[in-house]
């Protein structure tokens, strides 16, 4: 996301900060804010290492869609609905952690829009205004990727670059209506989903 910092610019009004090394020192009011900016800027330029993304397909079956991601139209695909997904999952997070929407296709990484300029107006900080401004950048992509028709549910967590994903508990029955096998897959495949207990067909 295109970040555009507040400039160091020294005011004549001062407070009194506590430094890395526990000693008090003067600082300028805008000293301050420009140090609130550069760290905001720096959460929002590593924001891959707090949101975790779920996604979905949009579309009815889709033959490229197999063949990307249903290991050549091989493999199992799972239907469900909005409204079953939201029912089945048991977050246990703050609703300000979570945000749930259709994927923007554009030609930019990112348009205009979702450019965030922290040189002037309200620096959002660590808690819900944070949360608020980063959650949206995971309902981005370019717009080669349009025909994944891409539905996500996004998380935010306290930075962890090392955990590669988290666990969140949900409801299979909830979440399941259907479970549809790759038109391409071995009849091995098909036995062993149908052998499932209480999985829809």
């Amino acid at each position: 996301m295109p970040i555009k910092r507040l400039p160091v610019d020294v005011g004549p009004k001062h407070i009194r900060r506590v430094g890395g090394d526990g000693v008090n020192r003067q600082v300028s009011l805008q000293e301050m804010f420009t140090d609130i900016s550069e760290r905001s800027a720096i959460r929002f330029e590593n924001a891959p290492d707090c949101l975790y993304i779920n996604s979905w397909c949009l579309s009815v079956e889709s033959m490229a869609m197999w063949e990307i991601y249903g290991d050549q139209a091989r493999g199992v695909a799972v239907k469900s609905s909005l409204g079953r997904f939201q029912r089945s999952l048991r977050f246990g997070l703050p609703e300000d952690h979570v945000t749930f929407g259709a994927v923007d296709y554009h030609d930019e990484r990112f348009p205009d829009s979702q450019t965030l300029d922290l040189r002037s107006g309200p620096i959002p900080v660590e808690g819900p205004g944070l949360r608020e401004k980063m959650l949206p950048l995971a309902l981005h992509k370019r717009r080669c990727y349009a025909h994944e028709r891409e539905w996500r549910a996004v998380i935010y967590q306290d930075p962890r670059p090392d955990v590669r994903g988290i666990d969140i508990a949900f409801d299979p029955q909830e979440l399941i209506a259907g479970v549809y096998v790759g038109p391409r897959a071995e009849k091995f495949v098909s036995s062993a989903t149908e052998a499932i207990p209480s999985v829809p067909t």
